[in-house]
């Protein structure tokens, strides 16, 4: 067996399932059919049919199974309905049949090996022959103990179970008797429950004694395919087991390979059997899925047939510490999911409103292996490895620009790094006035006014950018030290016309500063208009630029970029702190920043998503951005080709606005709101924005606003490409249904 960590055996794309996977009616209704009708589910152990007539009753895909053993011993697996009227057969959970089934209804009889042998007045049926009316027979599969059934007439157990063909054999897994039960109602969906099993990130927190006797970084899978998936973990000494004591309370499961005595194995058999095998016990979990966020989970322990009556046996120590550690996982997972039920679908292709998609899921998992850590990135001694990161994730930021030198350094956030690439600005500029235009982000204003600046704004033309010839007119009055270009707005995703700007410095003396925070990494995607291309690669023609790495970056929350032409500028920054700059010569972060504690683990994040996505031209990353971008193009032209709308210019970005056509502004407004309502029901998430009127072409209507509420989409995530005709036949919909209430 080959063993592989989890980071060796990662797979690219890889990525959680959106939200509404795990809560959605209409997905769990479909997964009972495509899953649960076509798997083998563990319905437990073999040893539950001890006797003939022993029987269980499964729910299983929405259907009725009852399980049971003959007169003659062998195991058979029916529908628990009777072929008369469809009536069920077995109504208790479990029990003992004599030597018939009887339907409740009629009278219908059945012998256990499921012949129909009584049909009360039906011998005066002619034609009627009981052989024709056995009862519907199920796939029923034994191994290794455990009892599976499939809804799939053509299921192929041999082939479904031969990758685990003799792999745990040394556990004697067959001769295994249980000693322990119990039920826990969780709360979750069952996808979540397996999930949750199948990671051990989360153990430190989560589970502080788990944690002391088996290291959640010593695991290695080597079952990563297909059903199957799972690996073992060491157990740490001196520990023996997986006990509350440490110690080991049973006998061993078999003759074990000492590296084994040393290791628990944790198994996932997809969709609804966990197994667990310790040197000493085994544990088996099976999980019921009773609605799209309810499972119940069945934990059974087993050990040795002579472990009970053996000195030391003391399986209270195994139990207690694995319901401990259950209930931990559930009650949190309970608790989180009823928690997380007060959002909107932020995952989902139907979520097109603010600009929010989940981190990669590379990103997710490095952050929380840092979190383990928690490093500093202010001073060397409290993130040496993330503080390297930072400054590698940094700098392939800085040539994806077009720099070679550079300073720079990651922010909590694009405000923070504006904020920071303004108060350069003032330093070599003091007492000048800050410009942006109309149309850019409001923190600008607001950050001048923290750092005591002057700040103007400069008026929009129709497509929502920087209007150059009053931007003109303000640098020839003077006194301007920095013009803000924006890369994206964030109401429309407007460009600002930065070669237009770049001419402009030549005649007058000022900074330029590229708030790319949004369109940063549009510098990658290929089919971006001519004029937007040219602005994007002036972007290297700016003095300072901000990216934030948490919207198109595949990051967390919490992680922006600001970035400094020359690198001369970190003098500004020099400061002492004699309490934290000792551990090395070399630059410590803290020493060219503003903020003072960041974190560390959005560094490693980031530095580990750029290794699955390099930031370059035509690569992966690259062609999401593009994705998105023709998502946008494809949903504004199927808008600006229905009279029942308005709109402004052509996307330049991912993002697009427009407006329901109406005779008045304030009307068009209104009806903006009600078709936001109806799209919201429809499970289409959308945003709303109040622009200036000149820049959404409202033809015909009466201009009694100056501004109009517009509805407002951010097509950011690159499935949205494939979802375009999804999303325009629900805005159809509720469109509709908002004209037909006006």
């Amino acid at each position: 067996m080959t063993f592989l960590k989890t980071v060796d055996s990662y797979r690219q794309g890889a990525r959680t399932l959106p939200g509404r996977y795990y809560t959605s009616a209409e997905v769990f209704a479909e997964e009972q059919e495509r899953i649960f009708g076509r798997h083998w589910i563990c319905i437990g152990r073999e040893a539950t049919l001890a006797t003939p007539g022993d029987y269980v009753v499964v729910e299983i895909g929405g259907e009725s199974i009852i399980v049971l053993r003959d007169q003659s011993g062998e195991r058979h697996a029916y529908y628990n309905v009777c072929r008369h009227r469809g009536t069920r057969l077995c109504e208790a959970p479990k029990g003992r049949l004599s030597e018939t089934i009887q339907c409740p209804y009629h009278a219908w009889t059945y012998a256990l090996d499921g012949r129909l042998i009584g049909a009360p007045h039906m011998n005066e049926a002619e034609g009627f022959d009981k052989k024709s009316y056995p009862l519907h027979r199920v796939a029923l599969a034994e191994w290794e103990g455990f009892l599976f059934v499939n809804l799939d007439p053509e299921a192929d157990a041999t082939k479904w179970f031969a990758p685990l063909a003799g792999r745990f054999s040394r556990y004697n897994l067959p001769l295994l008797t249980t000693v322990r039960r119990i039920e826990y109602d969780v709360r979750a969906n069952w996808k979540l429950i397996l999930q949750n099993y199948n990671e051990c990130l989360h153990c430190p927190t989560i589970h502080p004694e788990l944690s002391t006797k088996l290291p959640y970084t010593s695991g290695a899978n080597d079952l990563i395919d297909g059903p199957f998936l799972g690996g073992y973990m060491e157990i740490k000494a001196p520990n023996e087991s997986a006990t509350m004591t440490g110690r080991a309370c049973a006998l061993p499961l078999g003759t074990l390979a000492a590296e084994d005595q040393r290791r628990a194995f944790y198994y996932a058999l997809f969709p609804t059997m966990m197994l667990s095998l310790h040197p000493d016990y085994a544990v088996f979990y099976t999980v019921w899925p009773k609605s799209a966020t309810e499972s119940r989970v069945v934990c059974e322990w087993m050990v040795h047939p002579d472990a009970p009556r053996a000195e030391g046996y003391n399986i209270q120590d195994a139990e207690e510490f694995w319901d401990r550690t259950n209930r931990q996982d559930w009650d949190v997972l309970r608790e989180v999911a009823e928690r997380l039920k007060d959002n909107y679908p932020y995952g989902d292709p139907l979520y097109a409103g603010q600009m929010l998609k989940p981190p990669h899921e590379v990103a997710r998992r490095a952050y929380e292996l840092a979190l383990h850590i928690n490093p500093n990135n202010h001073a060397l001694d409290g993130g040496r490895a993330s503080s390297a990161m930072e400054k590698e994730a940094v700098a392939a930021l800085a040539r994806m620009i077009g720099w070679d030198t550079h300073l720079g350094h990651l922010c909590s956030g694009g405000t923070m790094a504006n904020l920071e690439a303004l108060w350069i600005a003032g330093q070599l500029h003091p007492g000048k006035t800050i410009l942006a235009s109309t149309q850019a982000h409001y923190t600008h204003q607001r950050i001048s006014g923290v750092l005591g600046l002057p700040f103007e704004t400069i008026p929009c033309d129709r497509a929502g950018r920087m209007d150059v010839p009053a931007l003109e007119r303000r640098l020839a009055a003077g006194g301007v030290g920095t013009v803000v270009s924006t890369m994206g707005t964030t109401a429309t995703g407007a460009v600002d016309p930065l070669p237009a700007m770049i001419d402009l410095r030549r005649r007058y003396d000022f900074r330029i500063h590229a708030d790319a925070a949004y369109g940063g990494y549009f510098l990658l995607a290929d089919n971006l208009t001519d004029e937007t291309r040219l602005a994007f690669e002036c972007v290297r023609e700016a003095a300072s630029v901000v990216i934030d790495p948490h919207k198109h970056g595949l990051q967390p929350y919490g992680c922006g970029c600001v970035l400094f032409k020359d690198p001369a500028v970190g003098r500004l920054y020099r400061h002492d702190s004699p309490y934290t700059y000792y551990t090395s010569t070399d630059m410590h972060l803290g020493e060219i920043a503003l903020e003072c504690s960041r974190p560390g683990a959005a560094a490693v994040a980031l530095w580990a998503t750029q290794r699955l996505f390099p930031l370059v031209p035509g690569g992966e990353f690259a062609q999401r951005l593009a994705d998105s971008r023709a998502a946008a193009l494809d949903l504004y032209q199927r808008i600006r080709g229905d009279r029942r709308f308005v709109t402004g210019t052509a996307p330049e970005l991912d993002i697009i606005v427009w407006a329901p056509r109406a005779k008045r502004i304030s009307d068009a407004s209104q009806l903006s709101l009600r078709i936001f309502d109806e799209a919201a029901q429809r499970q289409l998430h959308l945003a709303l924005v109040t622009l200036p009127v000149h820049l959404i072409d409202v033809q015909e209507m009466q201009r009694d606003r100056d501004t109009i509420i517009c509805l407002r989409s951010v097509l950011m995530k690159p499935e949205h490409r494939a979802w375009t005709d999804r999303i325009w036949s629900i805005l159809d919909a509720a469109t509709t249904a908002a004209l037909a209430k006006s």
